[in-house]
């Protein structure tokens, strides 16, 4: 691991319970695979659901977002000011379950006057997806 939560904590403006990246495990200027070690105590299975818990898709999309920022904090592309835009194409294809680590990759594609359209996957070990799709992120630090 090449930073740990303490390092991205320097980073994102996220905490705990809504700061997802707990580690990164390869970085460039352009790409970042990162890891969310899920635990069964988390307060995100309580409700979701009771009898089978399971990652809500919208909590792995927030993950790969936090990732994807991180790419641009990392860069010095942004400062912390980076907020989620848009999605597009996201597909949820594998249920995620509370002892999961979940890998999140994701790929800067384009950016165009402080908005940022990212390549991202998650998947959880032995490599499996378990969503993917494209994210949009803004920052308010646009290269001026």
């Amino acid at each position: 691991m090449i930073f740990d939560k303490e390092t991205i904590k320097g980073h994102l403006p996220h905490r705990e319970p809504f700061l997802f990246v707990d580690g990164v495990e390869k970085f460039d200027s352009r790409s970042i695979v990162a890891t969310f070690t899920l635990t069964p105590d988390m307060p995100i299975f309580k409700g979701h659901f009771p009898n089978r818990a399971i990652v809500p898709g919208v909590v792995m999309q927030e993950a790969l977002a936090q990732a994807s920022g991180l790419v641009l904090a990392l860069s010095g592309i942004s400062d912390g000011g980076i907020f989620y835009f848009a999605s597009a194409n996201m597909k949820f294809v594998s249920v995620v379950e509370p002892t999961a680590k979940i890998l999140l990759y994701s790929t800067l594609v384009k950016s165009f006057n402080g908005l940022y359209q990212f390549e991202v996957e998650a998947a959880v070990s032995g490599g499996r997806t378990a969503a993917k799709g494209t994210i949009v992120l803004a920052s308010d630090k646009s290269g001026k």
